[in-house]
């Protein structure tokens, strides 16, 4: 899952385009790679299997793809594309030589935003790329400023509610352990106090940055929960997982070696981690996973602060917890 500051998501539009042809004549491929080739990167696949691959391999703005191909056709590309939640979002150009209103419908009803008629026309594909990739890119850059919490450019809480119930409802289906971590700076108010507000931002920012450089699986992702409370979501991930990273992300943010002096976890700033890990029950909503954590993260203070403790779930877990 990649993560983007604002700085990042303006930079987009100085980056070429990346553009993914599928299309299994070598030559439409070459000739679009032709008229394309100093507005963007081109990338290509012959066969609509192999496109679908690279659309999730690649960071794609536009797909250019063929109607006509063996096997797989382009509709069937198209709706498989849009039923992904990782390429979902990429627009969809067909390129073919039915002009009739039925076979438009039919291109419309299956995801895509625009046709290219054959043969092709140089300034009109220019034109069409160029306005769905901007297009594209301007969504992003909206959805990167809702996702993300802007003091400390890890994921907001409106992106962690979402994503988290998507993960419970997965993890229900395929009978999988998943974990979160409930993280917590420790006697952070006692910080802003003695050291002033504006040297608290600069701590969440550093603190958010260690938990983010701990946080390395594919999926896994940090995001900032209110004040100077952090989560961690670990997909497939069971009890040893999660406290293996909660006592990693303690020792990454001991590394900033970050003077406290009115803390009485030490003389540096410190945090305190909740894990729990389940395979979540169909009767249960996925808040059970979250008090769970912020059961253990109520251990670790009570214990002494800057530690990770772990609250394994009852056998039969009940939904008021």
């Amino acid at each position: 899952m990649l993560i983007k500051t604002n700085s990042s998501a303006e930079s987009d539009f100085t980056r070429p385009y990346a553009i993914l042809i599928i299309d299994d004549s070598p030559e439409i491929i070459r000739v679009l790679g032709q008229i394309l080739s100093d507005i963007s990167t081109v990338i290509f696949a012959l066969d609509g299997p192999q496109g679908l691959q690279k659309a999730l391999a690649e960071d794609v703005d536009v797909i250019l793809l063929d109607v006509e191909m063996p096997g797989m056709d382009g509709y069937e590309v198209c709706k498989r594309l849009k039923a992904d939640p990782i390429t979902k979002d990429i627009p969809v150009i067909f390129i073919t030589g039915r002009t009739d209103a039925a076979s438009e419908v039919k291109g419309l009803e299956a995801g895509a935003v625009d046709f290219i008629g054959k043969p092709l026309n140089p300034p009109v594909v220019r034109a069409r790329m160029i306005t769905h990739a901007t297009k594209k890119r301007q969504s992003d850059m909206l959805k990167n400023l809702v996702n993300h919490d802007g003091l400390t450019g890890v994921h907001s809480r409106r992106f962690f509610e979402s994503q988290f119930e998507t993960e419970w409802r997965r993890h229900q289906r395929q009978k999988l352990s998943f974990a979160i971590l409930m993280i917590d700076i420790d006697a952070f108010k006692n910080y802003n106090d003695a050291y002033g507000h504006l040297e608290g931002d600069i701590c969440l920012r550093k603190v958010a940055n260690a938990l983010q450089s701990g946080v390395r699986r594919p999926g896994d992702f940090v995001a900032r929960y209110g004040g100077e409370e952090f989560v961690a979501v670990l997909p497939h991930a069971i009890h040893e997982d999660a406290l293996g990273l909660g006592q990693l992300i303690c020792a990454e943010v001991a590394k900033l070696q970050i003077p406290h002096s009115h803390s009485s976890a030490g003389s540096f700033v410190s945090i305190s981690v909740g894990a729990s890990a389940m395979i979540p029950a169909d009767e249960l909503p996925p808040t059970t996973l979250v008090k769970y954590a912020d059961k253990a993260l109520y251990q670790a203070k009570e214990g002494g602060r800057n530690q990770c403790v772990f609250y394994f779930p009852p056998e039969k877990p009940k939904e008021s917890v």
